[in-house]
């Protein structure tokens, strides 16, 4: 209830807000050779969406942008699953890569506060 009178209402903007700042966060910080695993970073509503593409996409603005049609449905109260299937993923998280030697959503998840207080923020700001 706290959450909902901060955000005046706005509880649906300020969760997918939320979603596509920590999606983003996760895919810029993903190490890219090949693009598999940028590729793979997905978005589930009320479920894990378990799929893997054996897509190599290096530009991660076309990931985010198909993220983005699947957090546009998100609603207030919907539990968000942002996930990643790829065998090897949790080598990179644990930082085998040079170019993550932190992980990516370890990093991600520690602005978590503020990602929060930014999206709640924009939120009031932003017309209904």
């Amino acid at each position: 209830s706290k959450f909902v009178a901060k955000a005046e209402g706005r509880m649906d903007l300020v969760v997918r807000k939320i979603a596509l700042d920590l999606h983003r966060g996760v895919v810029l910080k993903t190490p890219v050779d090949t693009g598999r695993a940028r590729s793979n970073w997905n978005v589930g509503i009320n479920n894990v969406d378990p799929s893997v593409t054996s897509e190599a996409q290096k530009n991660a603005g076309v990931v985010l942008a198909k993220a983005q049609q699947v957090i546009q449905r998100i609603r207030g109260g919907d539990v968000v699953w942002i996930t990643n299937n790829v065998k090897y993923i949790n080598e990179l998280e644990k930082g085998s890569s040079k170019q993550a030697p932190h992980g990516m959503v370890a990093v991600t998840l520690r602005n978590y506060p503020g990602i929060v207080e930014n999206s709640v923020r924009q939120a009031k700001r932003e017309r209904p």
